[in-house]
């Protein structure tokens, strides 16, 4: 016997404590919550109290004097979850752009104690209270089985809202000393600071938020503005400036080393939409080398007291402000920014490349977006972050191009000014160290001025020689393992993109077997010529597939390390093309062309390994800014001059974005971690020089007018 009967659904009584105390996050983030409806309210203040009553050991009272509610309000809207009244309206009254949209927050106070008393008072005078046992919900089978009394009464009271929520017996246990100053620090991380808020007018904040505890044990009374925490004006580097939805923007960069202090401004072109709305940026960076510190202190850095500090006390408060919040219509969208929420994985940067890459606790940044209807960057109903969709995944790469605009600078800058070390060709490092010659010299004329006998000075000299004959030895044991790993290096970057682009040609291989076995079936059934047509496409189609992945190995066989391989000559031209039919294929070249100008005759005297070592990386770094710039014309350029047979001059140009001058003119991007891409490694240029310089070559970057341009000189005293 079959039965067709309809249904309603009825949400289960504890339904509000799911929204509520389940899904907010924390007791923090449900105090937030109510910070912000009294922001949408339009209060100019949130007072937030914190007192000890004998029946339930808590009160919580917070209260507002915003435009409050009318019965209608509090019955269709307050007690409605989640209404899409903010959602519909965007904007309160006075202007204010709506911080709450879901319907959810003000279930929030479920978290924070067992009872909650409402009064809310409107403009014109009428008053409405309604009180909610929290433990009811938890008792009824079902939601609308709960009664809630709501009262109205006329009164002459000012208009604004009162949440009084008493605790469980073992609420003031939850609110000690310890997570009340937590709580102080979450509501000072609510706001920007005016510095660093473009949007707060006349230097005066519009709402206020104040803390104060009235008698709880162990925890002392006070009362008092929360103060967001202040924008060190004190920082090393600091970049700032808007990225547009369509992806370009103007950032402005200023180093506090330089005496000057000039800003930099940078024209930033993502190459793209943002694909996350409009941005604008605030980050501060800054060194924590001790004689830095000094420099922070001595200019004026201090304690949020006003109290003098040393470097301990200098340290903690670079701690205690770091990380890179994120913003919208001035209140942080938690836990973005906390020490311990390291949404761009900086630490993880930090530790890949650390001479360049900045770790969390060397930021103080500010990222503000639009609203979710812009930007599409959707907060969680839990209030613990955005969610991971594409928006969000847009951001953290624009905040790390943004932020990888001022790492290169201020890796430039110390390298220029000697606070990061240099790494000079290791070759030729270690011939500097193991070179006797100084030494045989210094020692030859003390022992001359001594009356030492020539027999004694010569047999010293020998001795000299031998002692640096075998540590040399030892160095160019050292340096071939260097070279062998650099080539690797290479290798590795090299199969990467093999390992990418041979997907596609290896995907349809699998996929066509099986067709090819139907086929190959009813041919064997039918014997009809359609069969065999179709059979003869597949075979076709996966040989040529075979056939691409196939070449990709045979253009990979110069860059494998052979034991004992030795230098031959190479024609230039044909290895030219060789490294660059590397990246046939890859989605980066586009239309990328390649040209190589001069005699196509001209051999090389190189290791192969070296040659693909120079010129993958150049192509590379090339076809990967040419793609992201989007020019849509990309070129590479490599002409060489010739002398006596001889090669004396190779330039590489092409007609990317091109280098920045200081990284030009002080050589920072030959040194170890420098990179300007986001994720880079800063291996690349670093491997291609130390090549160019074991082949008796020397790899120069140089001032170009468009694009990038570098030179390739023979070093004539190299053998």
């Amino acid at each position: 016997m079959s039965k067709n009967e309809s249904y309603k659904i009825r949400p289960a009584g504890r339904h509000l404590l799911t929204i509520g105390r389940d899904l907010i996050q924390d007791q923090y983030a449900a105090v937030v919550e109510l910070v912000k409806n009294s922001f949408d309210a339009d209060s100019s203040y949130i007072s937030i109290e914190f007192s000890s009553v004998k029946k339930n050991g808590l009160k919580i009272t917070i209260e507002d004097n915003g435009h409050g509610m009318t019965r209608d309000d509090v019955v269709k809207k307050w007690l409605v979850p989640s209404t899409d009244n903010k959602r519909k309206r965007k904007k309160s009254p006075m202007g204010r752009i709506m911080q709450g949209n879901k319907g959810v927050g003000r279930y929030a106070a479920a978290i924070l104690g067992s009872e909650l008393l409402l009064e809310t008072v409107t403009p014109s005078g009428e008053k409405t209270t309604s009180q909610i046992n929290w433990r009811q919900f938890e008792q009824a089978e079902y939601l609308d089985e709960v009664e809630v009394k709501v009262d109205s009464t006329s009164s002459e009271e000012s208009s604004g809202t009162r949440l009084i929520i008493f605790g469980s017996d073992h609420g003031e246990a939850k609110w000690n000393e310890l997570t009340i100053r937590r709580l102080n620090s979450e509501l000072k991380k609510l706001v920007p600071p005016i510095a660093a808020d473009c949007n707060a007018s006349n230097g005066e904040r519009e709402f206020e938020i104040i803390l104060s505890s009235k008698g709880l044990s162990h925890v002392g009374d006070f009362r008092g503005a929360v103060e967001p925490y202040p924008v060190l004006d004190l920082y090393n580097y600091r970049i700032s400036g808007s990225v547009t939805s369509s992806g370009k923007g103007v950032l402005e960069y200023c180093n506090s080393y330089l005496a000057d202090e000039n800003t930099e401004v940078i024209s930033f072109n993502l190459g793209q939409p943002t694909g996350c709305g409009d941005l604008r940026f605030d980050i501060r960076a800054y060194d924590r080398e001790p004689e830095s510190i000094d420099i922070l202190i001595a200019k004026g850095l201090k304690a949020e007291s006003g109290n003098i500090i040393g470097r301990r006390e200098a340290r903690k408060i670079l701690d205690n402000y770091s990380g890179i919040g994120v913003y919208r219509n001035g209140f942080r969208i938690r836990p973005l920014g906390d020490n311990a929420f390291d949404w761009l994985e900086l630490n993880k940067r930090r530790y890949l490349t650390p001479a360049r890459a900045l770790s969390g606790n060397q930021v103080i940044g500010y990222v503000f977006v639009e609203s979710e209807g812009k930007s599409n960057l959707i907060e969680k109903s839990a209030r613990d972050g955005l969610k991971e969709n594409a928006a969000f995944a847009s951001l953290k790469e624009v905040a790390l191009d943004v932020l990888s605009e001022l790492e290169s600078r201020r890796f430039s800058h110390r390298v220029k000014s000697g606070a990061s070390r240099s790494t000079k060709e290791i070759g030729q490092t270690f011939e500097s160290i193991f070179s006797a010659e100084v030494l045989e010299e210094k020692v030859s004329e003390a022992l001359r001025s001594a009356n030492v006998s020539e027999d004694i000075i010569a047999n010293t000299a020998r001795i000299i020689k031998q002692d640096s004959k075998e540590k040399i030895e030892f160095a160019t044991n050292v340096n071939q393992a260097m070279m062998i790993y650099q080539r690797y290096t290479s290798l590795g970057k090299i199969v990467e993109t093999i390992l990418h682009e041979a997907k596609r040609p290896l995907g349809q291989i699998r996929n066509q077997a099986p067709n090819l076995k139907y086929w190959i079936s009813e041919l064997d059934k039918e014997g009809n010529k359609k069969s065999l047509d179709k059979i003869v496409s597949l075979a076709e189609g996966m040989a040529k597939n075979g056939e691409s992945i196939s070449s990709w190995f045979v253009r990979l066989d110069p860059l494998f390390v052979v034991e004992n391989s030795r230098k031959r000559h190479l024609n230039l031209t044909q290895e030219l093309q060789s490294a660059f039919s590397l990246f046939e294929g890859s989605r980066q070249i586009g239309n990328v062309t390649f040209e190589v100008r001069g005699p196509k005759d001209l051999e090389v005297f190189w290791w192969p390994q070296d040659f693909y070592a120079v010129f993958t990386n150049l192509i590379e770094n090339s076809l990967y800014w040419i793609s992201k710039s989007k020019i849509k014309n990309g070129r590479i350029l490599i002409e060489h001059l010739v002398k006596d047979d001889e090669l004396i001059e190779l330039r590489y140009s092409d007609n990317g974005p091109g280098i920045n001058q200081n990284d030009v003119e002080s050589e920072a991007i030959f040194e170890l971690e420098f990179s300007t891409k986001p994720s880079g490694t800063g291996l690349g240029l670093t491997i291609a020089r130390e090549a160019a310089f074991r082949n008796g070559h020397r790899l120069n970057a140089e001032e170009s007018e468009k694009g990038a341009l570098f030179s390739m000189t023979r070093i004539e005293d190299r053998q």
